[in-house]
């Protein structure tokens, strides 16, 4: 029976479970060119912006803090937009094909289906921002500016901008899946995620209402500390960088589990 399972190449243990659907839907996305072409656009706009910021003379490394931090990772809230795109098409795409039905025939568990394609998102977002990072911290190292920035591991504003700017990521990425999978409409999900990443642009001025909405996060978790200092000191704003970004979670969580209310409840 062995040979014969070995010979055929039929899984040695039966039953549907994480492991194997998590396999799958990482396959099926990374399988889309949309998925490889978003994590390129996300470390290219990234770095397009950072060398930019490098050869402008007129501000120098001391405009930016002499931070390389905040010099990589202060463009996300651009560079974010390729993985709106991504992920709301990562929780619409089967809903508007119809491909979903074969998807939740194969695995009957809808949640499992669920946490599988979030997973992949939250994992497809954290390889985008850790590229990100590199390609950009590279090109601005070898720039101009580059014997001016500096970074530190044991430099609370560098770990703040860089690890919070990746978990931002990461975390829009996920709330797009959500709005997706809630909305089934993959332009109607984008428009919306374009809206709430990008709110903050829209709210300057305006941080009492900015500051409770998802767009928030990136601003303020890649801000300098002279920012962050100088907001506070407004006393308009009570959430700071990491309660942003706790904000932002609350958001993308909700979002999963009204996406998954729906999913238990209603026909493909």
């Amino acid at each position: 029976m062995t040979a014969v399972v070995a010979a055929t190449g039929l899984p040695s243990s039966a039953g549907v479970h994480l492991g194997r659907v998590l396999r799958s839907e990482w396959g099926k996305s990374w399988g889309l060119r949309s998925t490889r072409w978003a994590v390129a656009a996300t470390v290219a706009i990234n770095a397009s912006m950072a060398l930019l910021m490098s050869l402008d003379s007129l501000v120098g490394a001391e405009g930016y803090g002499n931070s390389l931090a905040y010099v990589v990772a202060g463009n996300f809230l651009f560079a974010q937009l390729p993985l709106l795109v991504y992920g709301a098409l990562m929780g619409a795409g089967e809903f508007s094909t119809g491909s979903a039905a074969s998807t939740l025939s194969a695995v009957p568990r809808r949640g499992l289906v669920l946490l599988a394609k979030t997973l992949t998102a939250a994992g497809t977002a954290a390889v985008a921002a850790i590229a990100a990072v590199v390609v950009s911290a590279a090109i601005l190292l070898v720039g101009p500016l580059g014997p001016d920035l500096h970074v530190a591991l044991d430099d609370g504003q560098s770990v703040r901008i860089l690890v919070g700017g990746a978990v931002t990521l990461v975390l829009l990425a996920v709330l797009a899946l959500g709005v997706g999978a809630l909305l089934r409409r993959p332009l109607v999900a984008i428009a919306v995620m374009f809206a709430l990443g990008m709110s903050e642009l829209a709210l300057i001025g305006a941080d009492a209402v900015a500051q409770w909405l998802p767009g928030h996060a990136l601003l303020a978790v890649t801000a300098l500390n002279e920012f962050v200092d100088l907001v506070a000191s407004m006393g308009t704003t009570v959430v700071g960088p990491w309660g942003s970004v706790g904000v932002l979670g609350a958001w993308a969580l909700l979002a999963l589990l009204l996406a998954g209310a729906r999913l238990r409840r209603s026909d493909v």
